[in-house]
Parts: structure tokens; C-alpha cells; sequence
């Protein structure tokens, strides 16, 4: 199997990632935000399956050949991961994948490396992206690119290396991003350009000591002891967002010109708020000299340093593909100790829709709400636009696992007993947790026949025969109902095509917003006073991104369930998720399902609850559209797959449980353990 991973380059935001990696610790410390580009340059291998040994043959771009080998065990290759030498990066990352997948080794043949090696250009990340994806193809883990970089990331930060996680970047290729950095959290966002962008970037062939820079730097968080660590605070916060920011519009849009201006200005600023806290290594002679040398002056329009900064690597946009060949003719000529790399950012043959553009935009004006010197009136749009206000509700299925009780009555209509001994229909308890998330509308997809019956349950009040024989509490919670049925819309699945279709129905309701997907015959407890469904609510607005349910599941049961696999965020809480898979059997989820950290045998499966981006809806659509089935339905699982794959999602192990009422041997034990555990609250 051929590979080729490229290069990075940080045209913006430099060390705002590892910064903002501090807001745990201090809140105050500002959002870290970069963009980035692919070089043309980087590392080309052929890689293959090895039984027993992680093997690396490279060759580099100086014509210096490695060749390693080491057995794949956990002691041994973080021994190797923590010298710090070329194979460090390799062994680090095979590291974490043995502890994270049952995978034998690789071999991997680095025939060709193009790219220069330490010069800010993410050398390091790319070999570690290669080899997480060399393992993630070669053992079909089915890993999408957020999880790639993450393991990546994982086994780099096992070596003496101080990256950010900005470097993995490079496992989009040749893609430019805007990366937003809170926390252990990233947000990756694919960016267009309408108007191809022409880059030197030139090698000084000076020194620096980026191991120096970073552990100075560092010492100006998490708080700021003095006025050049606040200057650090500042510059690597709002300073340099808002300045890239601005480029990512620029980008988009092919300006040039006004690319240029804001190097100019990132490098002023950096160089007065950053040189004082490291200047042995930050006032850069050879860069500065470079900048402001004057036979280039008139064919570029801004230029500034890569990476850590430093005398390691220049950077320039100039004004088009000739006079990026007359500064690289310029510099090798006056300075023959430097090399020059032609970049080019190319502008896609279909320029973006409008959709798109203003999507990209949206998530920058998300972002600039983090800032406080913008205003209050700024956090309450992002609150407004992390806030879920609809929930979905699937009860469009036949319940033929529970007759011939549903032959006489709907499956969720089967009564349950609440922990205040009331009896109460399960979807009503089902539309009670969402509402103890604060959803404001519920949406119940039913049988296009069974409106009726959901409909005259919410929607109309008993008999008055009835009512005058309830007991007062009672009256008073027919009121309840009444008030709640104002809240509730019921939803028709004309046809009964499987679950991901019934979630499908629900499209135009949910008009384009996310939503809360709770299962029709599941009925949920929470032994904190935060509800399951606030709990996953709560995470969604954390990471941003579509949040699964987990729980953890013996193996002897996984064959029941969806089940997911993926890193670890936050031990055992919250999962960055690389693989989502129905109902495996126990051979491929010990294969493949896996998490560190859990006992042997112990899996995660779903808790039956979701908050879902609207583009799952796309996913359907795709599905739906090519009569693409799973056991002869349209199913849900496949399309959250995709999902995570191309959009990233989260998995959160939900502190509750969930009780299934499809099975009449597990409905009668829910019986009891419901009222037990506290569940329900009408």
C-alpha cells in the first residue's frame, strides 16, 4: 500500500494551540485558533503488514538512511519513543495503537522524503500521521481523520516533543483549516479558496532551539506572573485569533493583498509581545534580516516566521506564480546557505456554495464570541447557537417483539410505574426526559394509522365523566398533560423502512437545527440531579460537536447493541469516537472496539440517546436516495459512521441507566428496577 502524508505549515496562530490547552486550568486564557496549509513536500512510503515488529526504512530529505526495527511491546516502544531519535515518533505511535487495538506490527518503507526535517514545517507530525494511518489501513480500524490525528498526536506527545496539536493538521493534505484549540478540545474546519495563493517558504539554514522556545513560552501559564507573561497571555490569545481570523476570511475569498498586510502585522506583534520573554532565541537576526530585504520587496506582498519562530523557516505570499519563482531566484542567489519551497494553495474548481461559505463563516463568528472584549451580547449568540431545542422520538415500530400485548395496545403505551408509584405510559415518560433537558418542542414519529392514538393522549383532555372521578392530584395532572401535549407535534413515517428512515421523517421539523434523538422503547434514570438527557446536552455544548450515549456493556451481550470504539478525551467520560458499529459480534468487537482503559471483555455500547447535527440528515438522504440497506431497512448506524468520519463525534458515558421496554423478559424487570432506581419525573 502506497502512502504520502505532506508537510504543515502554519500560515497564522502559531503556539495558540498548546496555549489554549491551559484553559482548564484558567478559564481566562483565550480560545486558541490557526490556519494551515499543506506543503507540496513530504514523506512518501510503501507500507506493508509485519506479525511481530514495528519496522521503519527512511530516508531523508539530506540523504541521511535509518533503518529500525523493534518488537511490538508496549515497554519497548515507549523506551524507544521517550530518546527523542527519528524512530521515536514511530515507535511512540505504534505505542498507542497496541494499547488502544489488538493490531500485529508494520513495515513501513519511507523510500522518499522531500520534506525539509526540523525547519517548522511539522516533519515530526507527518511521520506520525503516516504511521497511525499506516495501521489504520492496514488493519481496517476504520478510523476517520480526526482519529487519525488524534493517535498521532497521542504518540508524539509520548516523545520528548512539545507539539500542539495544530502539527496533525497535515493528516488533511492538502486541505487549508482553520483549527480552534479549548482545552483537550479541537474543532477542525475545512476552508475553500476562490483564488489559487503562491507561497515561498524559505529554509534559513540558521539554528534554533524550539525545545527552548516552548519551555520558555510555557512558563507564562497557566497564570501570569509578571507583565512579560501577560504579554505572552496576550498576543497568543486574542491578539493573534482576531488576526487570524481576519486571514481566514481573506482566504476564502483569494485576497492576496490582504494576506500580506496581516503577516506584517503578526509578525510586529509577535516580535512586541513575545521577543522579551525568549530573546535568545525570538529576536532572529537571519529571519528579520530576511523580511526586510529589499531585491524581494517588490514581488511579495507580506512575509513572517513558521512554526516556533526563531531562524528556522521564513514564509512569504507573493503576487503570483512568477514572482514566486524571481524570489526563490533572489534568495538562493544573495543567500546560498537558505532553500526555497514553492506552496501553492490552489482554488477548488467549484467555488464554494453559498451554504458552505457562510457555514465556514458561522463557525468564525462562533468563535469570535469566546472573546470578552467583544461583549456579553456575543457569548448569548453562541449560547443561542449551542442551544438544542427540539427532540426526536421515534415510535413508528410494529412492536411484534411484545405480542400480543400490542395487538390490544401500542408498545409505547405499555404502562410503567414511576419512583412516585405512578403509572404513566412509557413514551411519556420517554417525553419527560426530554423536557428535564430543557427541550422546548418534542416530536414523536408514529405510524401514519396510530396518529390518533398519540394525538388524543396529548392533545385531549379526559372525558368529563372521567375527570369528575379523578382524584384532585389527579385533575391536576391532567392539567400537566394538557400543558405538556402543547409541546409535543406528532410526526407520520408513511411507510415503515427502519429506524434511520423514521429519524428521516423528522427533517423539515427540525428545521436544520440539532436535535435530541431519544428511542421509542427506552426509558432512561439518572442518580445525580442532572437528568441523562441534560448530561448529554451539556456535553454538546462543551464539545461542540454531535454527541452519542454510551454505557459500558459486557462482551456476552455486545451482539444486542450499537457499539462504538475510539480515544479517550477525558478518561471514561468523554470519547472521541473513530468507529461506529451495529450489533458486532464478539470476535470483531475484541478486535476492533476496544478502549484503553476498560477490563477485558468490557465494551461501549449506546445508551439510546443522542444530540445529532443536522447534517446526519444528509447521510439519510444519501442512503435513503441509493436504497442503500442494512438487513433490509435504513438504518441509523451507517449514516452516524459517516457522520463521525467526515464531521467528528463525541461519546459521552452517560452517569445513569437506561432501561429497554422491547422485550417482554426485559420489560418486566424494568417494571421493577424503574421505580427503584428513581426513574422518571411527571
Amino acid at each position: 500500500m502506497q502512502l504520502f502524508v505532506p508537510g504543515r505549515l502554519c500560515l497564522f496562530g502559531e503556539h495558540s494551540d498548546w496555549a489554549a490547552g491551559y484553559r482548564p486550568l484558567n478559564p481566562a486564557i483565550a480560545k486558541g485558533c490557526t490556519l494551515i496549509a499543506s506543503t507540496n513536500q513530504g514523506i512518501y512510503a510503501e507500507v506493508n503488514q509485519h506479525p511481530t515488529h514495528l519496522i521503519l526504512r527512511a530516508a531523508l530529505n539530506d540523504g541521511t538512511k535509518i533503518e529500525s526495527a523493534l518488537p511490538m511491546e508496549k515497554n519497548a516502544l515507549l523506551a524507544e519513543a521517550k530518546t527523542g531519535s527519528f524512530f521515536s515518533y514511530a515507535a511512540g505511535v505504534a505505542a498507542q495503537f497496541l494499547a488502544y487495538y489488538r493490531v500485529g506490527g508494520v513495515e513501513i518503507d519511507n523510500y522518499l522524503t522531500d520534506l525539509p526535517i526540523q525547519k517548522g514545517l511539522s516533519s515530526s507530525a507527518a511521520i506520525c500521521v503516516l504511521v497511525a494511518r499506516a495501521f489504520n489501513r492496514l488493519y481496517d480500524l476504520k478510523m476517520n481523520l480526526r482519529g487519525e490525528m488524534e493517535m498521532a498526536y497521542l504518540g508524539e506527545t509520548a516523545t520528548p516533543s512539545r507539539c500542539g496539536r495544530t502539527d496533525q493538521g497535515c493528516a488533511y493534505t492538502n486541505r487549508p483549516l482553520m483549527m480552534i484549540f479549548d482545552g483537550t478540545q479541537m474543532d477542525v474546519i475545512e476552508l475553500k479558496v476562490t483564488k489559487s495563493l503562491f507561497f515561498v517558504i524559505v529554509d534559513l539554514g540558521a539554528s534554533k532551539n524550539t525545545q527552548q522556545i516552548l519551555a520558555t513560552l510555557n512558563q507564562a501559564y497557566p497564570f501570569a506572573a509578571n507583565e512579560v507573561a501577560e504579554n505572552v497571555q496576550q498576543y497568543l490569545g486574542a491578539i493573534s485569533s482576531r488576526i487570524t481570523q481576519d486571514a481566514v476570511s481573506a482566504l476564502q475569498q483569494g485576497d492576496a493583498v490582504k494576506i500580506g498586510e496581516l503577516m506584517k502585522v503578526a509578525q510586529r506583534e509577535f516580535d512586541k509581545y513575545l521577543i522579551p520573554a525568549c530573546p535568545e532565541q525570538l529576536t532572529a537576526p537571519v529571519l528579520h534580516e530576511l523580511l526586510n530585504y529589499q531585491p524581494i520587496a517588490p514581488y511579495i506582498l507580506g512575509g513572517k516566521g513558521v512554526g516556533s519562530q526563531g531562524d528556522g523557516t521564513a514564509q512569504f505570499i507573493v503576487k503570483n506564480a512568477a514572482s514566486q519563482q524571481q524570489v526563490i531566484d533572489i534568495i538562493e542567489r544573495d543567500f546560498p546557505q537558505m532553500k526555497c519551497l514553492q506552496l501553492t494553495v490552489p482554488s477548488q474548481t467549484d467555488l464554494p456554495s453559498e451554504t458552505e461559505f457562510n457555514a465556514a463563516n458561522a463557525a468564525i463568528h462562533r468563535f469570535e464570541a469566546c472573546f470578552a472584549q467583544r461583549g456579553e451580547s456575543k457569548d448569548a449568540e453562541k449560547a443561542s447557537r449551542l442551544q438544542v431545542r427540539k427532540a426526536v422520538i421515534p415510535a413508528a415500530g410494529f412492536g411484534t417483539r411484545m405480542f400480543p400485548a400490542t395487538k390490544a395496545v401500542k408498545k409505547e403505551f405499555l404502562p410503567i410505574i414511576d419512583r412516585t408509584g405512578r403509572a404513566k405510559p412509557i413514551i411519556l415518560a420517554i417525553v419527560e426526559e426530554a423536557l428535564s433537558a430543557g427541550i422546548a418542542e418534542v416530536g414523536i414519529v408514529v405510524q401514519k394509522g396510530d396518529r390518533t392514538f398519540f394525538e388524543d393522549f396529548f392533545k385531549t383532555g379526559p372525558s368529563p365523566e372521567l375527570f369528575q372521578k379523578l382524584s384532585r392530584e389527579n385533575q391536576e395532572y391532567s392539567q400537566y398533560l394538557q400543558d405538556l401535549g402543547q409541546k409535543v407535534t406528532i410526526l407520520t413515517q408513511d411507510v415503515q423502512e427502519g429506524f434511520g428512515h423514521a429519524v428521516f421523517c423528522a427533517r423539515e421539523w427540525t428545521n436544520s437545527e440539532p436535535f435530541l434523538l431519544l428511542l421509542g422503547d427506552h426509558i432512561y434514570s439518572s442518580p445525580t440531579e442532572s437528568s441523562c438527557a441534560r448530561q448529554l446536552l451539556d456535553i454538546y455544548s462543551q464539545v461542540q460537536q454531535s454527541v452519542i450515549g454510551l454505557r459500558v456493556t459486557q462482551a456476552e451481550v455486545i451482539h444486542h447493541y450499537g457499539c462504538a470504539a475510539g480515544v479517550w478525551r477525558e478518561q471514561d467520560t468523554i470519547l472521541s469516537v473513530t468507529q461506529v458499529y451495529e450489533k458486532p459480534d464478539i470476535e470483531y468487537a475484541r478486535q476492533h472496539l476496544s478502549v484503553e482503559g476498560m477490563g477485558d471483555d468490557l465494551f461501549l455500547s449506546m445508551f439510546g440517546m443522542y444530540v445529532l447535527d443536522p447534517k446526519i440528515f444528509d447521510y439519510l438522504a444519501e442512503n435513503i436516495n441509493a436504497n442503500f440497506r442494512e438487513r433490509g431497512e435504513f438504518q441509523l448506524t451507517s449514516c452516524l459512521d459517516k457522520l463521525g468520519q467526515l464531521e467528528g463525534i463525541a461519546g459521552y458515558v452517560v452517569r445513569g441507566r437506561c432501561f429497554d421496554t422491547g422485550l417482554p423478559e426485559v420489560y418486566r424487570q424494568t417494571l421493577i428496577d424503574f421505580a427503584i432506581s428513581g426513574g422518571s419525573i411527571g
